[in-house]
């Protein structure tokens, strides 16, 4: 996640935490599996706004503590400039492909991410493991294959 744990998040997590110690507590053994989007537009917007602010984050670690005030300065951006939003974009694709660079700014930013999320799991004495999308890319192709195979794949326009 690159924005603040708001209300609706910290619902979903505490519903889900609260069910997990009902199971738990009735003797099921529980993954605590906590699903984050960490791998679409938002990230390109603040990977290529981070790369213009801090040009030399791949050797220096930048100060990006107030990845809020980060976020809100990449998406001023992105809705005002149409070639930030073009590289934002680019952005996106070079992540979901690997790119190094671009892994190690997502990497920086996903960090300070779950540095500020843990301080109040830890509060409120929340455990689970965190997937993101990111999780699930390299296990897609796999997936869409079988489908294919099974015959249950057909391409067609959208409607």
């Amino acid at each position: 996640r690159s924005s603040d744990l708001h209300v609706g998040h910290l619902r979903s997590t505490i519903i889900g935490d609260s069910i997990c110690r009902l199971f738990e507590f009735v003797g099921h053994d529980v993954l605590r599996l906590n699903h984050v989007g960490d791998w679409g537009t938002q990230f390109g917007m603040l990977i290529a706004h981070l790369q213009d602010k801090f040009p030399d984050y791949r050797t220096v670690s930048p100060p990006i503590s107030d990845l809020q005030s980060l976020y809100k300065e990449s998406k001023k951006r992105f809705d005002q400039e149409e070639e930030f939003k073009k590289r934002a974009y680019q952005c996106v694709v070079q992540l979901q492909s690997k790119n190094p660079d671009i892994i190690k700014a997502w990497n920086l930013i996903c960090d300070v991410s779950r540095q500020e999320f843990q301080k109040i799991y830890d509060c409120l004495e929340i455990k689970l493991i965190e997937r993101g999308e990111s999780f699930y890319q390299d296990r897609m192709d796999a997936v869409v294959k079988e489908f294919e195979d099974k015959g249950s794949v057909q391409i067609g326009r959208a409607h």
